[in-house]
């Protein structure tokens, strides 16, 4: 899933950079912008679904480096008032998927995530405590 997510962030890039000159105007710091937007996404990636100790959530900076990659590139699209016929119609109509996209990725890095351990699964009981209370059932 984080590689098809890092794909879909990439690939938006790559289809504007076939039709705009990215060596001209603001194109350049956007794409810099861009690159350090990624790279981030990329050194998270490790922790998109599971935060290690220390520092920022990883979830949490996964999900808005991913949110500002997508969004950025339907941004600059529009912007840039790509011209291909027939372009302007299919960004609007992917724009309710992408952001629906989004929010769930950014809602699921919120969600407090929980251990799997023994105690999620059976309490607190101990597996010495748990066969002592079946005998005990049994006896009765």
């Amino acid at each position: 899933m984080v590689c098809c997510c890092l794909w879909g962030c990439w690939a938006p890039y790559a289809w504007l950079g076939n039709i705009l000159r990215l060596d001209r105007g603001i194109m350049p710091v956007f794409m810099f912008g861009l690159s350090a937007t990624l790279f981030v996404l990329g050194l998270t990636a490790r922790e998109a679904f599971i935060d290690r100790a220390g520092g920022l959530s990883g979830p949490v900076v996964f999900a808005i480096c991913y949110i500002l990659a997508r969004s950025g590139a339907l941004v600059f699209a529009t912007a840039a008032r790509v011209a291909q016929p027939g372009t302007r119609q299919r960004l609007w109509k992917a724009v309710p998927l992408i952001v629906a996209g989004e929010l769930a990725l950014l809602a699921a890095a919120l969600v407090p995530s929980y251990e799997h351990s023994e105690q999620a699964f059976v309490g607190d009981l101990r597996p010495a405590q748990r066969a002592g209370s079946n005998r005990q059932r049994a006896g009765s």
